[in-house]
């Protein structure tokens, strides 16, 4: 979008309806990098499938072309109870990177390495986050993110919390949607694009450590 940023007002990009009022089950998803799945994402993971019956994890992964690793993954889930059948693999496809989260109604953010730009991309399309919060800077993103759009209620302090809020937005789909097609205004208005208050931040942030450095020179020469 950066490099033609005229293509976010196509069609093919615009927010869709939470697609379990079509099929008629909850799709929770991520698209991320298959090496952040931790044993304690999965576990976690397939404790939120099994708490919504009758729902399915779509993942789609940088990595995911790898048929062991991806055998790997399922028997994972698999030894948590989970069928297989519930969960689907996808290779990452840069041509799809917004389009996949039409088919995601929430998406889960792994940890203890959250998503970044991906987190970006699934807010904007409109696809609320559940994520859970760290004490270091790569653990706490998604809670950084999730303040700034104004959902901080979608931020975890525990693994049980983590699947209590998945469990409560999954509970209700018409107040779901309803979420989902408000969030990317929510998005747009918030700091996370506000390119011109980043702007002053940041070049407000290097003056400041120019001064302090210059400071600190002219006291040592003293």
């Amino acid at each position: 979008m950066l490099r033609h940023p005229a293509q976010r007002l196509a069609a093919e990009y615009a927010v869709r309806q939470t697609p379990a009022l079509t099929t008629g089950q909850i799709t929770l998803g991520c698209c991320n990098n298959l090496t952040k799945l931790t044993p304690g994402v999965i576990r976690v993971w397939a404790r939120v499938l099994l708490a919504i019956p009758g729902s399915r994890l779509l993942l789609e992964l940088a990595g995911a072309q790898h048929e062991l690793l991806c055998h790997a993954l399922l028997n994972a889930f698999s030894s948590h109870g989970v069928n297989p059948d519930r969960v689907c693999l996808l290779p990452r496809d840069s041509t799809r990177q917004y389009l996949t989260y039409h088919d995601i109604d929430i998406a889960l953010d792994p940890f203890p390495a959250n998503g970044g730009a991906s987190s970006c991309d699934t807010l904007w399309m409109g696809v609320p986050l559940v994520t859970l919060a760290g004490q270091r800077f790569a653990s706490r993103m998604g809670c950084g993110l999730l303040h700034a759009v104004g959902h901080p209620e979608w931020v975890a302090t525990s693994e049980d919390e983590y699947v209590k809020i998945v469990v409560e937005l999954a509970r209700d789909l018409h107040s779901l949607n309803a979420l989902r097609l408000g969030l990317r205004t929510q998005v747009e208005a918030s700091p996370l694009m506000d390119e011109a208050r980043f702007c002053l931040d940041f070049t407000s942030a290097l003056r400041g450590m120019w001064r302090q450095a210059c400071i600190e020179r002219v006291s040592v020469s003293r």
